[in-house]
Formats: C-alpha cells, sequence, structure tokens
C-alpha cells in the first residue's frame, strides 16, 4: 500500500513539473459538468435496478467512472481532439 502511496506522490511530481502546453487544462462548464454527473447518477441507478451483471454490468460501470472523474476533473480528454470546449471565456484558467 506504500508503494502506491509513493507512486501517486511521484505521479504528481512530475504532472506539476509539466509546461502548461502539454498540461490539459479546464475546457468544461457547469451545464457540462452538471450533465455528466445527472447521467452517472441515472447509470448506476439502471445498475442496480435491472441488476445488470457480467459485462454490460462492467461496461455500465466503467462510463460512469468516466463521467464522474471527467465532470470532477472539469477535463475531457475528446474536447481537445476536436478542438471545442464548453467552458465560458471569463472562467478559463
Amino acid at each position: 500500500m506504500e508503494a502506491f502511496f509513493v507512486l501517486c506522490l511521484k505521479a504528481k511530481k512530475v504532472l506539476t513539473c509539466l509546461p502548461n502546453k502539454i498540461a490539459m487544462k479546464k475546457n468544461m462548464g457547469n451545464v457540462d459538468m452538471i450533465v455528466r454527473l445527472a447521467l452517472a447518477v441515472i447509470m448506476i441507478a439502471c445498475y442496480f435496478v435491472f441488476n445488470l451483471k457480467d459485462l454490460l454490468g462492467l461496461i455500465v460501470i466503467l462510463i460512469t467512472i468516466l463521467l464522474v472523474v471527467t465532470a470532477f476533473l472539469r477535463v475531457c480528454p475528446l474536447y481537445y481532439v476536436f478542438r471545442t470546449d464548453t467552458l465560458k471565456k471569463e472562467n478559463k484558467e
């Protein structure tokens, strides 16, 4: 377990040393974040209501985790690919 924390600390140190051109910046607005979190809640509810198991359940959980992580980080890697964002101009950092 200690090795995990050491690895996390090293990763954090490396990420903070990255130049601004490489580090990901926020590209997700409030509405997008709320929609992603709402979809995650709905998907978790469907997982339990429909008792999803096996591969379908795993896919639902993985998509839910992806939605929650991107919502809290306010970064969507696909937005970089398509060169778009939903962040208002005054909120950009």
